[in-house]
């Protein structure tokens, strides 16, 4: 960050469709950029602000969730040539609970039993992805885990990932909230 650059604090945020919201109103995402939202899920990130249509473009891994591509996208191997879109937002299945016990799990594509290694690399080969196809930035949502009563730094190793690919951490965004953790 440049020395005289203004620091900004929005708040808290009810939904990540109003943190998205807040994005653009900070010009993290322009008015002129192209988004690809690569794991659009419920399309939940753009509840309160969306770009125009003729600049956004939606796909999941699931094609039951991928409004522009009927067949799913591996958010992991996209299409799309490098450099193909200003902004790529990413908000990968990164809870680390292995077997899937919550009802929610499904919407959030944690449905599948999965080491929580196998996860992490699912995660850091997308964020690759991300940054191969994006020209100026990646949002990504991620946090921290407690898996096997570890805490799992998977928001740090990310920011290695981004560094590794040509990009970098600019600015951080943090959730305030507070979720009891299971027996064990």
């Amino acid at each position: 960050m440049e020395d005289n650059a203004p620091i900004m604090a929005v708040g808290s945020w009810p939904t990540n469709g109003h943190l998205l919201a807040d994005c653009h109103r900070l010009n993290y995402i322009g008015d002129q950029d192209s988004v690809l939202d690569c794991t659009y899920g419920m399309g939940v990130f753009w509840c309160e602000w969306k770009p125009r249509d003729y600049l956004f473009h939606a796909t999941d891994i699931d094609p039951d969730k991928s409004p522009d591509d009927p067949n799913g996208v591996d958010f992991r191997k996209q299409s799309h040539a490098d450099k193909s879109f200003d902004i790529v937002v990413y908000d990968p299945p990164y809870a680390m609970r292995g077997t899937s016990t919550l009802e929610s799990d499904e919407r959030y594509g944690l449905h599948v039993n999965t080491r929580w290694q196998d996860r992490w690399m699912d995660i850091y080969d997308g964020l690759e992805e991300c940054c191969r196809i994006a020209r100026r930035r990646v949002l990504m949502k991620c946090q921290a885990s407690v898996v096997s009563a570890k805490v799992r730094w998977q928001d740090i190793e990310a920011v290695s990932v981004a560094e590794h690919c040509g990009f970098g951490l600019r600015d951080r965004f943090d959730f305030l909230s507070y979720r009891a953790q299971p027996e064990g």
